[in-house]
């Protein structure tokens, strides 16, 4: 579990990057919720409970910011 939890992580933080080099609004947001993904999924098989509630709080905040041009 942990070797898997490592893999994830190291995808991660590669995936972090897309973030950092995309320009549009609509991509970041989608970057950061796969990347928010990921991190609860290696917190999970860590263990660290805490850390993947935080990450599922920030995935529910980037939910609601995709969808805000729709619902004023």
């Amino acid at each position: 579990m942990r070797i898997a939890a490592q893999i994830i992580g190291y995808i991660a933080v590669a995936e972090n990057v897309l973030i950092y080099i995309s320009n549009r609004r609509e991509r970041i947001l989608l970057f950061k919720f796969i990347s928010d993904a990921m991190w609860l999924v290696n917190y999970l098989l860590m263990g660290g409970f805490t850390g993947a509630a935080l990450n599922g709080a920030a995935m529910t905040r980037e939910a609601v910011f995709s969808v805000r041009d729709r619902y004023r």
